[in-house]
């Protein structure tokens, strides 16, 4: 298990905490989300395949604590790759 920082760029952090579903809570510089929250597609291994690292757009999804109804909805990995894939053969 690992632990991530919140990210920097405002936007990013914004989709952070709302998916936390925390009510006016502000993460610290010392908050740390751990990789239980992120689904696998969203990793990738360094070069000493020892550590593993959130690719940029990385976003926690997971928080099986909370009720179903206050999860984020998940996006099909292979729907987003489709319009992915749309976008890049368009042109």
């Amino acid at each position: 298990m690992q632990f991530f920082n919140f990210p920097k760029d405002l936007e990013k952090r914004k989709i952070w905490i709302s998916n936390t579903k925390i009510n006016d809570w502000e993460p610290s510089k010392n908050s740390r989300l751990c990789s239980k929250h992120f689904e696998a597609c969203y990793f990738y291994k360094t070069d000493t395949q020892t550590r593993v690292r959130l690719l940029n757009g990385a976003v926690p999804t997971i928080f099986p604590e909370l009720p179903k109804y206050l999860q984020p909805k998940k996006v099909k990995f292979r729907f987003f790759l489709y319009v992915i894939l749309c976008v890049l053969f368009s042109k």
